[in-house]
């Protein structure tokens, strides 16, 4: 199987995550996922991203989602970053958190409807309250965490579970002994413009 075709599988990974979730957009972002054409989408190893391709890699566990054990595959040709979030977060949180986008207005599989990406929290890092416009849900495929929507009790999420926040919903999240490898979905205002007004 060559490395496009991989790629083709995550998005397929993901058009059967979204497919399930139990939301109209979400049922949309999979219709598009499902129909995407990838043939002309260029895989390229990432020099600037490495050394994070390494750290995703290394928290690899028995217990994942498939769609993490083909990620890893084609990990090294994928943008990963750290980003402050629009100065949300200072220097320290940031070193424990990498991304990639696949699907979206900036990313490797493009739209301007969606947002799709992958997610990785190192262990004992606590992400405090935040909002946005978008709508947001995140899937657990490795590991396991803790979640807070609005004053609402923190509730444990482990492999195979979502995690909805409406938008402009304040949400929070940590993990413990564990890390948490997820993929995220965002719909409806997801320009990055009105992200950063809210912190």
């Amino acid at each position: 199987m060559n490395e496009l075709e991989i790629f083709e599988n995550c998005i397929q990974h993901l058009a059967e995550i979204y497919s399930h979730e139990d939301n109209k957009d979400a049922k949309e972002t999979a219709k598009f996922l499902y129909s995407a054409n990838c043939q002309s989408i260029k895989l390229n190893e990432q020099e600037n991203s490495k050394s994070l391709s390494r750290i995703f890699n290394s928290f690899e566990v028995e217990n994942e989602h498939p769609l993490v054990k083909e990620v890893r595959k084609i990990s090294h040709l994928l943008p990963w970053y750290q980003t402050d979030m629009g100065g949300r977060i200072d220097d320290d949180l940031k070193s424990q958190m990498i991304m990639t986008e696949l699907v979206g207005p900036h990313s490797l599989l493009y739209t301007e409807e969606f947002e799709l990406g992958v997610f990785l929290q190192l262990p004992n890092v606590n992400y405090p309250k935040r909002r946005h416009p978008a709508e947001e849900t995140f899937y657990t495929l490795s590991g396991k965490s803790f979640w807070q929507l609005e004053d609402n009790e923190e509730r444990e999420k482990i492999i195979g579970e979502y995690v909805f926040h409406p938008s402009m919903a304040m949400h929070a999240n940590r993990t413990t002994d564990e890390h948490l490898i997820a993929c995220w979905r965002w719909s409806g205002d997801i320009s990055l413009e009105n992200y950063y007004k809210y912190q």
